[in-house]
């Protein structure tokens, strides 16, 4: 495993690199004061462009050294860039005394510090420049050219590395982007001997760190003439300055020795750029020391700056054949999710398993409402492992993606061939919803410009220069095929949409459960009504019994009007249940039971007064719809008043038990009484009315019924229906 980068990159580079008192001795440093505009300090080196002593040109007028024109100029961009309507560096030619008296005119790099406005030319340019302005016309070829290419990116990096080559003479120019992680990788070079190609070579993060990668932001192309140098001193300067836009500033020990250490002298980068944010830099390397003329230098970046833009057309290009292979797919997907009122549970796994292919997934499982998919490809070991560490250890990331799952837990090593990569796709903060896509190791092997593992930190803090660039081959393990940017964009914007139809589904399920919720009160309102007026209707009815009771003198048309009301006591009893329970559809049996035997018993009492005991034995959680209720409730008043009338007569101790027990998936109702008994029941049990009438409610309850008449009657209801 390589050594971590990021505890490096944090010290490599401590100090600030770009804050000197010293330049290259290939340029002359000029710095002008803001305020009265005279030079307030220069290169020791000045003497090559202006013929004087360093200190005798110290707080002098410019007007001894440049034109009016120029000096007009300087206050010009002065302005501009007190206004922030300027580049913050930009190449221009001055005019300057010779050693003749006589104006020549030069290409300066002009920027502005926080008080002075800084100039820089080359030593020499004045010779170099006419060598390659005859390349104008060549250079507006490669520019139209590489505009208009319509190849493969890396064949086009390759030939915006040969234009560059062939206008800088260096004998190596390569494009090294920078990845996800930070490191380099190489897929374009073209080079010439003595030095070897780099192609898909990868370099270490720490080769530029993040200190220096923000300089380059700043400086889209900076240089370095010759690695052996000594630094040359600016004169006049109290203490360092900050040189960040400078082209010549004096460089670190620790890259001046890391480029020699490659038997590199002369070295060139160019920022490639992207929303502003640094993407890759175009590098040129020379054996010797070496110079790029100063007008050359911006429109060398003119080409960079297009290929930048073509990097991003060919992304955006990418991303738009990704949208059209896939977005249809995840839109019928979407609309599934909406259909199944966004229940992954409900989702068939073969649609399912559409996400795998849609994102070159290995595999596929998802949470749906804290219920996790039975029917997974995974070992169900892994998908509650990984639950668990989704629930402990990313449970603030609404969306995560991981290519090495090893990283963040070493015990994903069991299960590299399941799931080595993962994007989370959650659908609810607390994770309750996801949908997990899996992919499994995929062992690579990146070839490295030197061994990562070599780098050290010096006791400063800086980094030590590699003294190794041999190549050498990292084999990674435990690592998925990474995801790709374009993946990961549409997996996110595949999870926004999840997320808007579950959004407007809980909307609408919370409005209609608010309609529900309304209605079923009326509803319950209505219902209520209905209970107590057929109560009511009922004990009008039971009142004109007690009328005719009261009128008639035959002792057994008494009898029967007594049966009849208790009959419909025992119908009037569950209305009362249910009004009184505030449950309309359903009744609770064990309170049932209990009411039809105070009402039955109310109006059909022994004669001897003795008091029956009435056990039962029925669980209180027994819940029973309003159609099974009625029939039981007057199969259990048949039963009640049969005992009564026929086999407590003489008994002193009488006892009536109703159980309702579940044996072998089989629901059972025992009715029991202690009487005198019937051995003949099973063929009595046609010739009576409330016999008869039981036989008939447990017929419409599609149950069997067994007699028993020894010591006491039992009936024994089996139901081939299940209850609650």
């Amino acid at each position: 495993m390589l050594t971590s980068q990021t505890s490096i990159s944090n010290n490599c580079e401590k100090q600030e690199v770009h804050v000197v008192n010293s330049i290259q001795p290939a340029g002359i440093f000029v710095a002008i004061n803001k305020n009265n505009f005279k030079i307030s300090h220069v290169s020791a080196n000045c003497n090559f462009v202006f013929y004087k002593d360093p200190q005798d040109i110290i707080n002098t007028s410019l007007e001894n050294y440049f034109s009016e024109r120029s000096i007009q100029k300087i206050i010009y961009y002065n302005d501009l860039l007190r206004n922030n309507s300027f580049p913050t560096r930009s190449i221009t030619v001055l005019e300057i005394y010779n050693l003749n008296k006589n104006f020549e005119q030069m290409y300066f790099l002009i920027y502005g510090t926080d008080n002075e406005i800084c100039i820089e030319c080359e030593i020499g340019s004045q010779f170099i420049d006419a060598k390659y302005k005859n390349e104008e016309l060549l250079i507006e070829g490669m520019i139209e050219e590489i505009t208009y290419y319509n190849g493969h990116r890396n064949a086009l990096a390759s030939l915006v590395c040969k234009y560059i080559k062939n206008l800088t003479h260096f004998e190596r120019v390569y494009f090294c982007e920078f990845l996800e992680d930070g490191h380099g990788y190489v897929p374009a070079d073209f080079s010439e001997s003595p030095l070897e190609s780099l192609q898909d070579h990868h370099f270490p993060a720490t080769d530029v760190p993040m200190v220096v990668r923000s300089l380059y932001v700043k400086n889209r192309y900076r240089m370095i003439c010759k690695a052996s140098y000594e630094a040359v001193p600016i004169v006049g300067l109290k203490g360092k300055m900050n040189l960040e836009r400078s082209l010549f500033r004096n460089i670190g020990s620790t890259h001046l020795q890391y480029l020699k250490n490659m038997g590199i002298q002369a070295s060139a980068s160019f920022s490639v750029i992207e929303e502003n944010k640094l993407k890759g830099l175009i590098g040129c390397h020379a054996v010797q020391g070496r110079v790029i003329p100063l007008f050359l230098l911006p429109k060398i970046q003119t080409i960079v700056e297009i290929f930048a833009t073509k990097l991003m057309t060919y992304k955006l290009n990418e991303t738009i054949v990704v949208s059209q292979n896939f977005i249809l797919p995840l839109i019928d997907f979407a609309n599934l999710y909406s259909e199944i009122d966004c229940d992954l549970s409900k989702l068939e796994y073969e649609k399912l398993c559409r996400l795998k292919k849609i994102f070159n997934a290995d595999f596929i499982f998802y949470r749906s409402n804290n219920k996790l998919q039975s029917n997974t490809e995974i070992p169900i070991e892994l998908v509650q492992y990984l639950t668990s560490f989704i629930d402990k250890n990313i449970s603030d990331q609404e969306f995560y993606v991981s290519n090495r799952l090893f990283d963040s837990d070493p015990k994903f090593d069991e299960w590299k061939h399941f799931a080595s990569g993962i994007i989370l796709i959650s659908l609810e903060k607390n994770h309750s919803s996801f949908i997990a896509l899996l992919r499994k190791e995929k062992i690579q092997t990146r070839t490295w410009s030197g061994n990562p593992e070599s780098t050290q930190v010096q006791s400063d803090g800086t980094l030590s220069p590699r003294n190794s660039f041999n190549t050498w081959y990292h084999q990674i393990n435990r690592m998925c095929e990474p995801w790709s940017h374009e993946e990961i964009s549409l997996a996110q914007e595949f999870r926004k949409k999840l997320l808007d139809i579950r959004s407007g589904f809980l909307t609408k399920y919370s409005e209609n459960m608010a309609i529900l919720s309304e209605k079923n009160k009326e509803n319950e309102t209505l219902l209520s009504e209905v209970h107590h007026r057929v109560k009511n209707n009922l004990a009008i009815l039971c009142s004109f019994f007690d009328w005719k009771i009261r009128e008639s003198h035959n002792q057994e048309v008494i009898n029967e009007m007594r049966e009849m009301k208790s009959r419909v006591t025992a119908i009037s009893t569950l209305h009362e249940v249910l009004y009184q329970g505030g449950s309309f559809g359903t009744v609770n049996l064990a309170r049932y039971l209990r009411s039809i035997f105070s009402a039955v018993y109310s109006i059909v009492k022994l004669q001897n007064s003795e008091t029956i005991d009435f056990r039962l034995n029925v669980p209180g959680n027994i819940i029973i719809s309003i159609n099974d209720a009625l029939p039981i409730g007057l199969i259990t008043h048949e039963f009640i008043t049969n005992s009564i009338k026929h086999a407590f007569l003489g008994v002193k101790e009488p006892i009536l038990s109703f159980e309702w027990k579940y044996e072998n998936e089989n629901t059972f109702f025992i009715l029991k009484d202690n009487g005198k008994g019937c051995e003949d029941i099973a063929i009595k049990k046609g010739s009576s009315l409330g016999l008869e009438l039981i036989k008939l409610l447990i017929g419409q309850l599609d149950g069997t019924m067994n007699w028993e008449g020894k010591n006491g009657v039992e009936l024994k209801i089996q139901f081939n229906k299940g209850f609650s």
